[in-house]
């Protein structure tokens, strides 16, 4: 469901706790549904946001779905390591 291309370093159980409120905001048919779209525009732009921060530094991000049901606080660094550049989201909140 998450492109590789993001490469982002999520926390455990990520997806299945966001869809998980997803479901809960919206129901669980339309949630599915909202899940499919919302999760992965929500990564693309905090990975984009994260590609133009300063390495080391604590970057947050907030998103609100436009209907307000739904509030995502992402919270993540961009850092070098051996491999090269790792994007990781330290920490997430959901406001329904």
């Amino acid at each position: 469901m998450i492109p590789d291309s993001f490469n982002l370093t999520l926390p455990d159980n990520f997806i299945n706790n966001l869809q998980n409120e997803i479901n809960m905001a919206y129901g669980p048919d339309r949630g599915k549904q909202s899940g499919l779209v919302l999760i992965p525009a929500f990564l693309n732009d905090f990975s984009k946001v994260l590609d133009r921060s300063d390495a080391g530094k604590i970057i947050s991000e907030e998103y609100m779905t436009e209907d307000k049901l739904l509030h995502l606080i992402l919270t993540g660094k961009r850092c070098f390591n051996t491999k090269g550049v790792e994007k990781i989201v330290i920490s997430y909140e959901v406001r329904n």
